[in-house]
């Protein structure tokens, strides 16, 4: 056998051979292998001495001596050698099946002597090339290679089970993902000075974002590890961030050879991540592969910068907010090599300028994918949606308004005010809550409850929007009554918020989370619409942005008469915000009305006037009127 260097003495024999022995030993006791070796061992040779030897050799960090076995096992020191062979014979086998050694042409094995002195039997690599067995520095860099490409495949194959398991979940078992249309976002000063030329090889939107200038981009590019960058990508509640990001680690796995990994950016918050050893220390042990930890950790250490995409959710929905925001996706960017992140847009304001990241946003649901979720019901989709297109644009939306109309609970619904009314209702009274038993009292009781929460927060000096904390809900008698659980356990169940938990130091918070933002606005609606000083409430700060949407609804909720009392005279100001908020009210109402007549006459009176025109075209939209669409 080859030596490592020239061995004069059977102890430094000894120790060059435990080198190589333990190197071995290490990646075959890692699972699957070590259940496979000894399972196809069992099936070819039996129980018999020769797998008691095999097995002591996984367990041993030294070879084993003949006189071990021959003390140990009751074997003659004449036939020990024999035993010696069929393992040999075996491993040279089993090395076949592994993939990355027969690629390399190496070979595990049991040496049986060592340049005249005897030190026993154990693991070895042999060169099928070369035909010599490797030393003991050569054997211990060929392993931890073949450990780099087992959790390589390991980190995969487990990532592959889980993107596909959440993306099936979010689709509910459909498997019909219709991909988004993708825009990118480039400063408006470096496109003036490098992308105006005269060749017109971009045609610009004139839509401005994050003070950008936006224009499509190829979901194809973002996958191709050569073009790969540091991406935020900026989209509104229910545009689909998470299924899109699930769908993005699917499309990696399947077409790249990178490994993308799914964090919550909340997750990423909590940690701390020191350096980039910590992060995968944090990262190891929320993957947890049953492989020791440190070799996982090495290994991410190794590959946090060219072979790791990690994909972060929420970065909106860390705890901290404000400048913590930059804080966290410009920390995690120094930490790994490429990341990208989801975020709301007022979340990544202040990294417009940072040039650092490539700004990317998801347009909502172009006409061919609505006509491929919707399927067969695409013309009632846009029926129900006519006033209102967001409702088969946004993702979430869509989904609300399918299974509207597969179950059949679309009937008679003609605007949207309608469509969440009976939506809301179907969500509390007949869709699946996993295990929960929710009474038809209780049912009603969730939905007054969750009203006078949504209307409460929404009406506070600074208003909590879509996120509320659970010790507002709590307080003056906000919760239901009477129950011998957790309350907030059990509005989580209604299907329409989520409970979710923020830890702050020594400090947890937790908080009520409506799933869309316009569940909450519709809520209100429907809570204030009940007693006229709320209502009042509502009108009082009809200009507050908080509150449009709600004003909306309540027209849609009490008609007419409430649309006359925000278009009663024709004291409006020189920017006709009474006229334009009574046509967006109008639209909630199905039928046409005198109301609607009179705002229409108004508005075909502006609409020559150049500052108006557009903005008067969208309100005209609006109107139940064949005149208007006209």
């Amino acid at each position: 056998m080859a030596k490592d260097t020239a061995t004069t003495s059977k102890s430094e024999a000894l120790l060059l051979a435990r080198q190589q022995h333990v190197s071995i030993r290490d990646f075959l006791n890692q699972e699957p292998t070590r259940t496979q070796i000894l399972t196809l061992f069992r099936d070819k040779k039996g129980d018999g001495n020769e797998l008691r030897i095999l097995m002591a050799l996984l367990e041993r960090n030294t070879p084993i001596l003949n006189e071990e076995i021959s003390k140990i096992y009751g074997i003659a020191k004449s036939t020990a050698s024999n035993v010696a062979k069929i393992i040999d014979e075996f491993l040279r086998d089993f090395s076949k099946t592994i993939e990355s050694l027969k690629t390399k042409r190496k070979t595990i094995c049991i040496p049986r002597q060592d340049g005249g002195i005897n030190i026993g039997y154990y693991f070895a690599c042999f060169d099928d090339k070369t035909k010599k067995y490797l030393d003991s520095t050569a054997t211990t860099r060929l392993f931890e290679s073949l450990w780099d490409d087992f959790i390589r495949d390991r980190l995969r194959t487990k990532f592959t089970a889980e993107a596909e398991d959440e993306l099936s979940k979010k689709l509910e078992g459909r498997n019909d993902y219709q991909c988004l249309d993708m825009e990118i976002g480039f400063p408006r000063q470096e496109l003036q000075q490098n992308r105006f030329d005269d060749s017109n090889e971009f045609t610009i939107s004139k839509i401005y974002n994050h003070n950008r200038v936006w224009e499509s981009f190829d979901i194809n590019s973002l996958i191709k590890p050569e073009n790969l960058s540091s991406c935020i990508i900026s989209v509104d509640a229910g545009g689909g961030k998470t299924t899109f990001l699930r769908h993005l680690q699917v499309e990696f796995l399947q077409r790249t050879e990178l490994i993308p990994i799914f964090l919550d950016a909340s997750k990423i918050e909590d940690w701390k991540p020191k350096n980039s050893r910590h992060f995968a220390e944090m990262l190891a042990n929320s993957i947890d592969l049953e492989i020791p930890k440190n070799r996982v950790v090495d290994f991410l250490v190794n590959n946090l910068k060219e072979k790791i995409v990690l994909l972060v959710d929420g970065l909106d929905q860390i705890k901290a907010g404000g400048s913590e925001y930059e804080c966290l996706a410009n920390h995690v960017l120094d930490l790994i090599g490429h990341v990208i992140i989801t975020s709301r847009p007022s979340a990544v304001i202040n990294l417009e300028d940072e040039k650092a990241f490539t700004f990317l946003r998801l347009k909502p649901f172009g006409i061919s994918a609505q006509k491929n979720y919707f399927g067969k019901n695409f013309e009632r989709a846009k029926q129900l949606s006519l006033n209102a297109t967001d409702l088969i644009a946004i993702p979430m939306l869509a989904h609300m308004v399918r299974m509207l109309i597969e179950e059949k609970q679309d009937e008679s619904v003609n605007n949207r005010t309608q469509l969440y009314q009976r939506f809301i209702g179907y969500i509390l009274t007949k869709y699946k809550h996993g295990n929960a038993k929710l009474s038809a009292g209780f049912r009603t009781q969730i939905r007054m409850s969750l009203g006078k929460i949504a209307y409460d927060a929404l009406a506070e000096k600074d208003p909590y929007i879509q996120k509320i904390p659970l010790d507002f809900c709590y307080d003056k008698g906000r919760m239901p009554d009477n129950l011998t659980e957790r309350k907030d356990e059990l509005l989580a169940k209604s299907g329409l918020v989520n409970l979710i938990i923020e830890h702050s130091g020594w400090e947890d918070k937790d908080f009520l989370f409506f799933t869309h933002q316009s569940f909450q606005e519709y809520l209100v609606a429907e809570y204030a619409a009940k007693d006229d000083s709320r209502t009042q409430k509502v009108l009082s700060e009809k200009w507050n942005p908080k509150w449009k949407e709600v004003i909306k609804f309540l027209a849609g909720l009490l008609g007419e008469d409430f649309v006359k009392k925000i278009y009663s005279d024709n004291r409006d100001n020189c920017i006709h915000s009474q006229l334009f908020l009574a046509a967006d009210c109008c639209g909630e109402i199905a039928e046409e009305t005198s109301t609607q007549t009179q705002v229409f006459e108004e508005l075909k009176s502006i609409i020559h006037i150049s500052t108006f025109k557009y903005a008067t075209i969208n309100a005209l939209s609006k109107l139940n009127t064949s005149r208007a669409i006209d």
